[in-house]
């Protein structure tokens, strides 16, 4: 992921079920290899495994069995996918965005 997140990079390396419950784990508390295969029901082989791929990734820091979910990798993402340039929904009287226009507008309109 490195510098520039990718949102649809994020979500391959959420789509593995062994992956997500790893980030799950680590975003409800667990710190290390053994609490997240404690957490998770998986073994500590196919957390480690996980974590490395997590790792490679940019999701997850590994620090022997300590694990740290990087949380900040995911609103990068966001912010890069609504950087997109598609066109954002408008006024009808104002042709302002529809977010910045008021509820009084937004019923005349």
């Amino acid at each position: 992921m490195g510098t520039d997140p990718d949102a649809a990079k994020l979500a391959g390396l959420l789509a593995d079920e062994v992956r997500l419950a790893v980030v799950a784990a680590l975003a409800l508390g667990a710190a290390d290899i053994d609490g997240v295969a404690a957490a998770t029901g998986r073994t500590p082989t196919e957390v480690a495994l996980a974590a490395r791929r997590l790792g490679r990734g940019g999701l997850v820091r590994r620090d022997g069995a300590a694990l740290q979910l990087r949380t900040e990798v995911f609103a990068a993402a966001a912010r890069a996918a609504g950087s997109t340039g598609r066109p954002r929904s408008r006024c009808r009287r104002t042709r302002r965005p529809t977010r910045s226009c008021s509820p009084s507008c937004a019923r005349a309109g």
